[in-house]
């Protein structure tokens, strides 16, 4: 009889045993969950300040073929609108040609301005419009 309470009570201690794990196994599960939605925003905010570096190397990577591979893995890190970031002085470069070349096809004798769009388009890398706009800016001023 003895051994017949002794077997029942390790059986009963093995079977809460087991209930008791998997509720710890539960409760570690949802911790897990809840906390991950709490700490991923924290993150982030956190590595905030890296993404002016993330910027910053993009930008000086894009003429290289890497350059979609690294976006792609930056815009996962730092979420979306990165690309603009990393595009917004070539877009803004682009507007003040357009507005330049706007003042001088109703002036086309500022020699400012030609000197302007020369830069411009250097710094776009276009070679032969600079140096267009350079020339014509040289037969106004030959001292530049």
């Amino acid at each position: 009889m003895k051994t017949q309470i002794k077997h029942h009570f390790i059986k009963t201690l093995r079977h809460r045993s087991m209930v008791a794990g998997y509720c710890l196994l539960f409760v570690f599960v949802i911790s897990n969950l809840i906390l991950s939605q709490i700490v991923s925003p924290l993150y982030f905010q956190l590595v905030r300040p890296e993404r002016k570096t993330a910027v910053e190397f993009l930008k000086r990577v894009k003429p290289l073929p890497l350059f979609d591979e690294k976006l792609a893995v930056y815009e996962i890190s730092y979420g979306p609108g990165l690309e603009e970031e990393v595009f917004a002085d070539d877009k803004q470069r682009d507007h003040l040609i357009n507005r330049l070349e706007q003042v001088l096809s109703s002036n086309p004798s500022q020699r400012d301005v030609l000197y302007s769009l020369y830069l411009l388009y250097s710094d776009k890398g276009d070679l032969n419009t600079s140096n267009a706009y350079f020339q014509l800016a040289k037969e106004l001023d030959p001292s530049l």
